[in-house]
Order: C-alpha cells, then sequence, then structure tokens
C-alpha cells in the first residue's frame, strides 16, 4: 500500500490505533508491527460485514442442526400433531346435519380434549397462531347465568351472598375511612323490609358492592347488577325523602367503592353529593351531644340514642375528610368551607355506645 494512500476507517489494528500512529493494514501483521520490537500484537477488530457474515453463518448452522434432529426423531413430529379425535377430524355421521362440521384450522386445532368422567369437553389451549378473528360459530357460548336472569326479575338477593359479602365488607372495612358501630349496622340489616327501622336498600346495596371487591370471581359476576339496583334504590330515596341518612351512606359507601375501582371523577361526583345531602340534613351543625338539640334547618328526625348521633357525627367528618382528599386528586373544589362547619370532632363508635364520650366531651 502506497504511504499517501488513506484508509477506511476502522481499518487499522488496535495496537496502531492505541499508538495513533499511521498502519498500512496488511496483514496477518502491518508493516509497523513487524518493524516494532518486542512481542507482536497485531490484532484487527472485524468489520461490519464480517459479523453480519458470521451471523449468517452460525444461524445457517443452526437450522441444519434443527433439520437433523427432526429427521432424527420422527416421533416426536408425531405426537405433536392433534389426535384422530380432535375436533379438526371429527366428522359429521350424515352429511344432512344442520350441525356444521369443524375445519381443521389453526384455531380449531388449538381446541385440546379434557376427559373427566364420562363427560369430554373442549378445553381452550394455547394458539401458537394467535388471531384477532372470533372462535368458530360451531363451539357454544356460555349460557347466562340462571341467578343473574333471576336477579333481574326481582329485587332480593339470596341472603347467604348477602351475609358473605356484608361480612367481607365489615373484614376489610379498615380499608376505607369509614366509622360506623358495627353492630347496630348488623342488626339493621336483619330486619324485614317493611320494618320502620330496616336500612333503605341503597344502603344495602352499596355495603354489597363494596363487598365484591374483596370476593372472588363467582361473586363479582353480580357486580354490576348491583350496581345498577343502587341507582335506582338511590333515585327512589331522593326522590321521596326516605330515610335520608342511609341516602347520606349509601353515596359515600358508594364512592369508597368508585374510588377502589379508581374511577376517580364518578368517586368525587358521588362523594360531593352526599356532601350536599349531609348539608341539608344539617349533619354540619351538630354542635353538642345532647339529643334533645335541633340541627339547623335540619331534615332527620333527632336521633334516638347516642350510638345514632355518634354515627351522623362520624359520618359526616368521613365526608369531610373524603371530599378534601377527593379534591386533591381531581382538581375540583371542595364542596363546604370550614367556617360553616359547627359540628363536634368525632370519637369512635365504642365510645358513643359505651358513653365514654360524655366523659371526653
Amino acid at each position: 500500500m502506497a504511504p499517501n494512500e488513506n484508509l477506511e476507517r476502522g481499518t487499522a489494528c488496535l495496537l496502531c490505533r492505541r499508538r495513533k500512529q499511521r498502519c498500512d493494514a496488511v496483514k496477518p501483521v502491518c508493516g509497523p508491527c513487524t518493524r516494532a520490537r518486542g512481542p507482536l500484537n497485531c490484532v484487527y477488530t472485524p468489520s461490519r460485514r464480517e459479523l453480519l457474515e458470521q451471523k449468517v453463518r452460525e444461524l445457517e448452522a443452526h437450522i441444519s442442526t434443527i433439520k437433523s434432529s427432526s429427521q432424527q426423531n420422527p416421533a416426536s413430529e408425531r405426537a405433536s400433531r392433534p389426535p384422530s379425535n380432535s375436533p379438526s377430524t371429527i366428522t359429521s355421521a350424515s352429511s344432512s346435519s344442520s350441525t356444521p362440521r369443524l375445519s381443521s384450522t389453526p384455531d380449531v386445532a388449538a381446541y385440546l380434549y379434557r376427559t373427566g368422567g364420562v363427560i369430554t369437553l373442549p378445553v381452550y389451549a394455547t394458539q401458537v397462531h394467535r388471531s384477532k378473528s372470533k372462535p368458530p360459530a360451531s363451539i357454544p357460548r356460555h349460557l347466562e347465568d340462571p341467578d343473574m336472569t333471576r336477579w333481574k326479575n326481582q329485587k332480593d338477593i339470596p341472603h347467604g351472598i348477602i351475609t358473605h359479602l356484608t361480612a367481607l365488607f365489615l373484614k376489610f372495612k379498615w380499608r376505607h375511612p369509614v366509622e360506623f358501630n358495627v353492630s347496630r349496622l348488623l342488626a339493621s340489616l336483619e330486619l324485614p323490609p317493611s320494618h320502620p327501622q330496616a336500612p333503605h336498600p341503597s344502603l344495602r346495596n352499596a355495603i354489597l358492592l363494596n363487598g365484591c371487591l374483596y370476593a372472588d370471581e363467582s361473586f363479582r359476576k353480580y357486580e354490576p347488577l348491583i350496581a345498577e339496583h343502587f341507582s335506582k334504590d338511590l333515585k327512589h330515596s331522593l326522590a321521596n325523602a326516605d330515610r335520608l341518612f342511609d341516602c347520606v351512606r349509601a353515596s359515600a359507601f358508594f364512592g369508597c367503592y368508585l374510588y377502589s375501582r379508581c374511577r376517580m371523577v364518578e368517586a368525587h361526583y358521588y362523594i360531593s353529593t352526599s356532601m350536599s345531602l349531609a348539608i341539608a340534613c344539617g349533619l354540619n351543625t351538630i354542635q353538642s351531644l345532647n339529643l334533645n338539640d335541633p340541627y339547623t334547618a335540619s331534615m332527620l328526625k333527632p336521633a334516638h340514642d347516642l350510638v345514632e348521633l355518634g354515627d351522623r357525627i362520624n359520618m359526616f367528618w368521613m365526608l369531610f375528610n373524603i371530599d378534601r382528599a377527593g379534591s386533591l386528586l381531581t382538581g375540583v373544589p371542595c364542596g363546604l368551607a370550614d367556617q360553616k362547619i359547627d359540628t363536634t370532632w368525632p370519637c369512635p363508635s365504642e365510645y358513643y355506645e359505651d358513653v365514654i364520650v360524655s366523659a371526653v366531651g
């Protein structure tokens, strides 16, 4: 190579690069490395083309290895094929049958048989070739749950499901900023709907929805239907001014449910609605624990005892806390100014039950 001829970038050996000297790129050993004293360390880095060629050779060798192994083990290839009684090979006994015959498509071939007892049902296996197309029309869809059909036609929910979901709500109520007398709530839920002290259905459905958050899939499938019943019952309560404190609690519990489902804007809407109704009921003006002290512009009857009064106080401060937190999350202004709050500070529900709150106050 002529000394004045310029080399392409990256063709010099590593030793000449490190020494920052001109290299003639002669292989296997360049001129400067030949003239240098001591051991020769003339090493060249492979070019991009050489790297690609080496990768191609490796892939070709890998393909050859796979082909040779498949030819040596034909039994494994036969085992990977669908059995003779798979849906891809089943044909109808009568050509006049109206049931369509299953074709040997990749989707249908992915249906394997799992035997249990005397009945063999198709189970959808993992597909190698996934597609966005719908399953073949010959595969039956799931039938509608008979319990779901019954619930659509009547309002009564099975007592066992109510008990289970209520127990889940009470077990995990520490995950929500709620405070109420548990024994009083459970006693009211056991009352018949015609009893004057029975809770409003909207409150019961809000409790069931929160219980669905922690239930397994067999109970969660009824969640949309319970939510539909809750919406209807809540509208009925507001339209007829029926058990308004239960309506306040139902909206608050439903807001907690929506927050748990990460539906922030809807949750804040229901919390704001519950706060507005609580203000209309005078829950922000409970200045003392005197049962005979009427609230300012209250729409509620006086509380029967301290337990009921404590539930009202705790419910208001629960709404206050969630409303402030929701305002920070959603950027929506809070519903009530601090200057309009005269309600006494809350206490644990057992304090009202044991009349300890009088000494605390």
